[in-house]
Parts: C-alpha cells; structure tokens; sequence
C-alpha cells in the first residue's frame, strides 16, 4: 500500500503543480534522472534521439559524463538537430554538475540538486543563454521504482530573464527482470512563474518506457503522446556505455556506472 501511495503522489506532484500553466519542454533531452553519480574518476557516455512521427524533425544530443567525487558528477551535452528538408545542424551545448546526498531510510530514498548552464542558437531557443535546477528524488523499494524531477528552468535572456518556469518530469517503473524494467514516464511544462500564478499554455508529454542494464551499456527506450497536433506520437531513446561494475545499485534505470553515495 505504501508503494502504491507513493506511485499516485509522484503522478499527482509533476501533474498538478502549477493548475493553469511553458510554451515548449526541451525537445533534446528527455529523461528524468536518478540520484545517483558515476564513481570517482569513471567516464561514460550517452546518446540522447528522439522523433516526432508528424513533426518529421528528429534530435541527437551526445552527454559524457564524469565521477568528480563520491557526491559529485560533472556532465555536458553537444546538441544536433535534423531538419525535414535534410540539414544537421549544430543545436549548441550545456554544461552541468550534479550533486548527490547520503541516501536515507535504509538505502531506500535519494536525494540530488543538478545545476545547469546552456548556450543554444536562438534559432532552436530565442533567450539564447539559460540555466536549469533540477532538484532529484527517487525511491527504490524491491522491483519498484519511482523519480520526481520538479524541474525550475530559466532563461538569461529576452522578456523572460530570469523568471523561473516549472518543468516537472517525474517516472515510475517496475522491474520484470534483473536486467529489463518497464513503466511511464511524464514531462510537464507550465508557464513562467509570476506571484506564485504560471501564465501560458501548458505542455504535457506521457511516455510507455523501456530500461534495459548491462555491465557496460545501458538503454532507455519510449514511445509517447504529446497531446498535440504537432507531437501527437514521440520516440525516443538513450543509449548509455560506461565501465563495467561487478554490481550495480540500479535495479531500474539506465547508467550502471553510478553507485549510491556512502551512508
């Protein structure tokens, strides 16, 4: 009962905060992430695509990644756009750090802040230059498993600068085997917020996901709706390799290279 109780409180936490709500969520990088951080001095890479079936514009975003300390992790993204008439073209880049917490309730509950900086062409961004929070918290109990991501982006540029726009991501999944589980994933995106209130039309993405974990490489797999004319069907997939563990702590998600910071 706890387990289900904590499933509907995720759901209901990214889908509700913010009632009336941005006009866009990042269309190169669909994930929501663990608390977890790769081992001191251990690299590992990630290729992020994704498709819109009527949108005919597909992304590929390529993310390594570095252990720094048992706490921290340093990453950056190198962004790339093919459009509909055939051109692939440089999308910019981000820069990130994240932070991870001793974990609580007997290994059970993480906690995680990541910090990011972006500089993209403002054909795919018009504010240009932007910044990301993305505190992390996940839960792990048996085959369950379940992430909130409530997301504060902002942008350093244009009429918007500086004011903070929620984007909630949040993921539960269950795991059916020792290397293969399956469940859903939601990416929201409100409004910027003003006096407590999110303005604008609010997006919101629902995705049937598939994880599968090796020792060196990893896969996150989904298929979504974006409940719009524009993305009505979504694909989209990551592809993760890394130094092989004798054990991972992961029982759901991708990136066997990170381990839980020491109690």
């Amino acid at each position: 009962m706890r387990v289900v109780s904590l499933t509907k409180t995720l759901i209901l936490a990214s889908v509700l905060l913010g009632g009336v709500a941005v006009q866009a969520q990042d269309p190169f990088e669909i994930q929501v992430y663990d608390s977890l951080t790769a081992e001191p001095g251990s690299p590992g890479l990630e290729l992020h695509v994704n498709s819109s079936l009527r949108d005919s514009q597909s992304h590929a975003t390529l993310e390594p990644h570095f252990g720094l300390t048992r706490l921290n992790e340093l990453g950056g993204y190198l962004q790339t756009v093919l459009l509909p008439d055939g051109r692939y073209e440089y999308a910019g880049f981000k820069l990130r750090l994240k932070t991870a917490a001793p974990r609580l309730l007997n290994g059970q509950l993480g906690l995680a802040v990541n910090l990011e900086f972006s500089d993209v062409p403002r054909a795919f961004d018009p504010a240009g230059l932007g910044g990301e929070l993305r505190p992390i918290v996940d839960f792990r109990k048996g085959r369950f498993y379940a992430a909130l991501n409530p997301i504060l982006s902002f942008e350093l540029g244009g009429p918007r600068k500086f004011q903070p726009q929620l984007e909630p991501a949040t993921k539960v999944a269950w795991s059916v085997s020792v290397p293969v589980s399956v469940g859903m994933e939601y990416y929201g995106a409100y409004g910027p917020l003003r006096a407590m209130e999110f303005t604008g039309p609010s997006a919101h993405r629902l995705f049937a996901a598939l994880d599968y974990t090796a020792r060196w490489f990893d896969v996150n797999l989904g298929v979504g709706d974006g409940f719009s004319a524009r993305d009505r069907v979504l694909f989209k997939a990551v592809f993760g390799v890394h130094p092989p563990r004798a054990a991972s702590s992961s029982t759901t998600g991708p990136r066997t290279d990170k381990q839980e910071p020491a109690r």
